[in-house]
């Protein structure tokens, strides 16, 4: 049955979640694709996808891990957790769930052999949740001086580390029934903000105050307690051993601590991933390396673009200012280089004056005076006649054609440029360079 859950489970939530992950880095790269090769989207618009995916990538991993520890911690079944990762899902085999369904299903020294593996590890960062733990298992069975001994490894943690945030509401239950402040306990079941609580941890807040009032002699209180958890959680480890506490309650017998002692096995070793984990991981990880550098891409294109539009810009700036040094008033209509032998010989300019004359002339650079300048080559060019100019830079004669329709252009010609005069199409062409 809890298979059949787990395969359930793993065909719902793992598809989806592997479904998204690896369609948002492929839709991403289309996009890209589209901006990099046919400029259909924005740049700026296809940067703000990149990103949003990526978070969005995020989140559904941390969904998708949600829903598996979600299975021990909201849906009180350890066992159906824990077959689920067993199945060797799409995720790498990671400790922190293991240890979850393992710490809740009561498996004991399994939970205290993971714990001291990953205390082992100097780079491990949140040490102190493995202290919970630990905590938890010694409470649960009875082993008072090992748990008091892990409420000072705590503490000694949490005042060495100030700025560190720790919230673990249970440890401040746990330090007080190890150093016998059980009067302080139990004035705390009923002003306890236990709200804030998963349902899982809920009955181990409930279980610990249960053992409190158990161990004060308050057995009616207890009893009411552990069958209230044991209905509700047969599946918890505090559930199983609410059944065993009721048990001893209708013996007569008094709550007995120090009864049971786990030690690490110190040949433990953690589990390593599995081979199909290990190629989702591999694929997941090909996505986000997908995404970074078709973004990196367009963040490039963005900025050679954006470099372009300011070199533009000022060369334009340049132009309007030396022309202005002529004309009053002017609209410059078409630039272009013009080029014989793969070299650029001159920059050709057309503009309306303030007559409402055509003026085409050249934008050069006088290496003498060590600057720019536009030589006016004729100041009333007329459409349809050609004109023949020596250019100002180089020893060519340059011929050149304002012609009114496309059509009328000569085969062979060397440039041409399309601009708009009172809302016509006007084509400015370079017949011959000679």
């Amino acid at each position: 049955m809890v298979q059949k859950e787990a395969k359930s489970f793993l065909r719902k939530y793992a598809t989806i979640s592997i479904v998204l992950q690896y369609t948002l880095p492929i839709l991403f790269a289309i996009f890209a694709f589209c901006n990099i090769y046919f400029d259909w989207i924005k740049s700026s618009y296809v940067i703000i996808l990149g990103i949003f995916l990526m978070f969005l990538t995020r989140v559904v991993q941390f969904w998708y891990s949600a829903k598996v520890e979600g299975i021990a911690l909201n849906e009180l079944n350890p066992p159906k957790m824990k077959a689920v990762l067993e199945a060797k899902g799409p995720y790498a085999y990671m400790p922190s769930r293991y240890l979850t369904a393992h710490y809740y299903n009561g498996d004991y020294q399994e939970t205290i052999d993971i714990c001291a593996c990953m205390l082992k590890n100097k780079k491990e960062r949140n040490p102190w949740a493995y202290y919970y733990f630990i905590a938890g298992v010694y409470f649960q069975l009875g082993d008072i001086d090992g748990l008091k001994a892990t409420c000072e490894k705590f503490e000694a943690y949490r005042l060495a580390n100030p700025k560190i945030d720790l919230f673990c509401p249970l440890m401040k239950l746990y330090k007080l029934y190890a150093n016998e402040g059980y009067e302080e306990l139990k004035k705390l079941y009923d002003s306890e903000e236990k709200s804030q609580y998963n349902k899982a941890t809920y009955m181990l807040c409930e279980y610990i105050h249960a053992v409190n009032f158990y161990t004060l002699g308050e057995k009616e209180k207890a009893k009411e307690i552990f069958e209230s958890i044991s209905k509700n959680a047969p599946l918890l480890n505090v559930g199983k051993l609410s059944l065993q506490q009721l048990e001893s309650i209708e013996q007569g017998k008094e709550y007995e601590i120090n009864k049971v002692k786990i030690l690490p096995d110190e040949s433990y070793k953690l589990q390593k991933s599995a081979r199909k984990a290990n190629i989702y991981h591999n694929i997941r990880v090909c996505c986000y390396v997908l995404i970074i550098i078709m973004l990196a891409i367009v963040i490039m294109l963005e900025v050679k673009i954006e470099r372009k539009n300011k070199e533009a810009q000022a060369f334009e700036n340049e132009l309007y200012g030396v022309i202005d040094e002529h004309y009053n008033n002017f609209d410059i209509l078409a630039g272009f280089n013009v080029e014989k032998n793969d070299k650029t010989i001159e920059y050709m300019v057309v503009f309306e004056n303030e007559s409402n004359q055509l003026v085409v002339g050249y934008y050069v650079w006088l290496a003498e005076e060590q600057k720019n300048e536009f030589i006016a080559d004729c100041e009333n060019v007329i459409v349809g006649k050609e004109y023949n100019s020596d250019s100002p830079c180089s020893d060519y004669t340059i011929s050149y054609k304002i012609f009114e329709y496309k059509s009328d252009l000569p085969s062979g010609y060397y440039e041409m440029k399309e601009f708009k005069l009172n809302g016509k199409k006007l084509y400015i062409c370079v017949t011959s360079i000679y």
